[in-house]
């Protein structure tokens, strides 16, 4: 049973790779979420950073948004603040859409979480 545990993140990490990397929904359900509540994504912006050499390149993405004021004072404790908004997401993959949709997923989760 101990290896069970031992192996589990690293497969966990590869089983969430492959999945999504097939399927591409979390941006898709992130930018519906925003057209259906405000009526447009003007609130979503991204970073991305590639890291690492060629052979073994990381991305780092990070979804950023700008939601209302009272979410801005809920959310000051532990949050990151940048000039793109508050930091909601945050994925690191071996492409950049792949960490992308990990910071989707982050970040959709999140605001469902506090609006639903």
């Amino acid at each position: 049973m101990e290896r069970k545990y031992l192996l589990a993140p690293l497969l966990e990490s590869r089983i969430t790779d492959s999945v999504l990397g097939q399927r591409g929904d979390w941006r898709m359900y992130l930018n519906n979420y925003l057209q259906g509540r405000y009526g447009h994504t003007r609130h979503l912006s991204w970073s991305n950073t590639q890291s690492g050499p060629s052979h073994d390149t990381r991305w780092l993405a990070v979804a950023y948004c700008k939601p209302c004021t009272s979410v801005l004072s809920y959310l000051t404790d532990g949050w990151l603040f940048v000039d793109n908004g508050v930091e909601y997401g945050r994925g690191v993959a071996r492409d950049r859409g792949t960490a992308m949709e990990i910071a989707a997923e982050t970040t959709y989760r999140a605001l469902t979480a506090y609006y639903n």
